[in-house]
């Protein structure tokens, strides 16, 4: 089912079938973990975007990229390129995308090249920093889809192989630019994922459950804002208020004598198994199609990330 031919459909179907795998709840509490562990907080960005949003335009950049061709100086990473990008897709404004552009060049993430056809012309690339921390988000996700799909376990020792990236950010990039999203099977996760730190927090809610309320917990788990608050360098405020906001939603409730507890609703959790399974899908089909695509030959060990 490959992405580049665009036929990859989530299905109702294949995201029933994942979250009935016997390891899918460990899988999701592994993911939830990883994500959480790579969290970097940097305070300039997230003035300009949410979390999520930051994670797609890396992708993007990468994408962009790979997209160059000889004959055309227009093609590849370039400004106005990445400004289109973004604003066709609605991950941000042309003002946001050139500001988001100047950050990655200022720290180090993206690097001029000169075309390889016109040296007078400039253009970008992702650096192999920018690379090393797209390889370990990737890393990550594939050591917890291994536990459902153990097809793609060569994946984890796949990443840094040219021929291997080339056809994963692509196929990526392809899905993204054929305006599916994940959210449109998991709504409820919206209001989460569209502020600052809002799924890490929905993912320090699920893995505070017991060990046998899972996937998502349906028992109260006790909640420190504080604790969130700290933990994710944002302020009490912040987390309240998103407490708040979803508990309006309908999509949480909060108990205690002093609201110490939250309680996920059965709408919320279903969609975010729901978005795990559609996750796990995506990448899981990305990666089979870019191991297949490989020449066959040994893949050389990668250093961890």
């Amino acid at each position: 089912m490959p992405i580049a031919s665009g036929q990859f459909i989530l299905t109702s179907q294949a995201l029933t079938a994942l979250r009935a795998h016997p390891s899918f709840a460990e899988a999701m509490r592994v993911s939830a973990q990883s994500l959480i562990a790579l969290h970097r907080r940097n305070r300039v960005m997230s003035w300009i975007l949410s979390d999520r949003t930051l994670a797609l335009i890396g992708h993007s950049v990468i994408y962009l990229s790979l997209d160059q061709r000889a004959d055309d100086t227009q093609s590849g990473l370039t400004s106005s390129r990445f400004r289109n990008f973004c604003t066709s897709n609605r991950l941000c404004s042309a003002g946001r995308a050139s500001a988001i552009l100047a950050f990655l060049r200022l720290t180090g993430h993206i690097e001029a090249i000169a075309h390889p056809s016109d040296r007078r012309v400039t253009q970008l690339r992702p650096s192999e920093k920018l690379m090393e921390i797209a390889r370990a988000r990737l890393e990550r996700q594939f050591e917890a889809i291994r536990l459902i799909r153990p097809d793609i376990e060569p994946a984890i020792a796949a990443l840094g192989d040219p021929d291997f990236e080339t056809v994963m950010f692509h196929n990526l990039g392809t899905w993204f630019v054929s305006g599916s999203r994940l959210l449109d099977r998991a709504p409820g996760i919206r209001l989460f994922a569209e502020r600052d730190v809002g799924m890490l927090i929905l993912y320090s809610l699920m893995l505070a459950g017991e060990a046998d309320d899972r996937p998502v917990p349906m028992k109260p788990v006790p909640i420190s804002i504080s604790a969130l608050a700290k933990q994710f360098q944002v302020s009490r405020t912040h987390v309240l208020r998103l407490l708040r906001d979803a508990e309006t939603a309908g999509l949480l409730t909060r108990g205690g004598d002093k609201a110490e507890t939250v309680t996920i609703s059965p709408d919320l959790a279903e969609d975010m198994e729901n978005l795990q399974a559609g996750l796990f899908q995506l990448l899981a089909t990305c990666a089979a199609d870019a191991l297949a695509a490989m020449p066959e030959r040994p893949i050389p060990a990668r250093l961890a990330v």
